[in-house]
C-alpha cells in the first residue's frame, strides 16, 4: 500500500497547490475505494498542513 499511497500523493501535489490554505474535501460513500482514497488524501493534507473536509455521499447503488 505504501507505493500506492506514494503515487497518489505525487498525484495530489501534481494537480492541487500544496501550499494553499484551502480545504480539500473528498466525497465519501462507504465503499472500500472510496475509504482508501481518504485515508491517502487524510495522509496528504496532514503533511502540508492542510485541512480536510469529508462529505458523505449515499448513491443508492445498495439495496440496503
Amino acid at each position: 500500500m505504501r507505493g500506492l499511497n506514494a503515487a497518489v500523493h505525487e498525484v495530489l501535489d501534481r494537480r492541487l497547490l500544496s501550499a494553499s490554505p484551502a480545504p480539500i474535501a473528498v466525497a465519501l460513500s462507504g465503499g472500500g475505494d472510496s475509504l482508501a482514497l481518504t485515508l491517502m488524501v487524510a495522509d496528504w493534507t496532514k503533511a502540508r498542513g492542510r485541512s480536510l473536509l469529508i462529505l458523505t455521499l449515499d448513491h443508492g447503488l445498495s439495496l440496503q
